[in-house]
């Protein structure tokens, strides 16, 4: 995998992790963003099934009126990058709040 990309995949640091996997820090915030994300990826394969649906209309003159325009597709797109952004976010958001209560609880990083 791509080191940068791999590097955005990681957002809660191993710390962190063993904190809430130990009971340390409540694991109750990574449950709800979990719930969230199940939510989210559920979206972006019904957009992905969407645009291959469009794609296999391409070339039958009958299915035309079907397709979706490139203002529609850039849309849905867009609503897939926004999504990503907001979960972005909230990792960070979560990342910093359990950071926060290691460091209440004495817990270093």
């Amino acid at each position: 995998m791509d080191k940068h990309l791999q590097e955005c995949l990681e957002h809660i640091a191993k710390p962190i992790e063993r904190a809430v996997m130990d009971g340390r820090v409540s694991g109750a915030p990574f449950v709800d963003f979990t719930n969230q994300a199940s939510m989210v990826f559920s979206g972006v394969e019904t957009i992905v099934e969407l645009l291959q649906i469009d794609t296999l209309r391409e070339g039958y003159e009958e299915e035309e009126h079907r397709r979706l325009s490139a203002r529609q597709k850039g849309a849905l797109l867009e609503l897939i990058r926004s999504v990503s952004r907001t979960m972005t976010f909230r990792v960070s958001d979560i990342a910093d709040w359990a950071d926060q209560r290691m460091k209440e609880k004495g817990m270093a990083q």
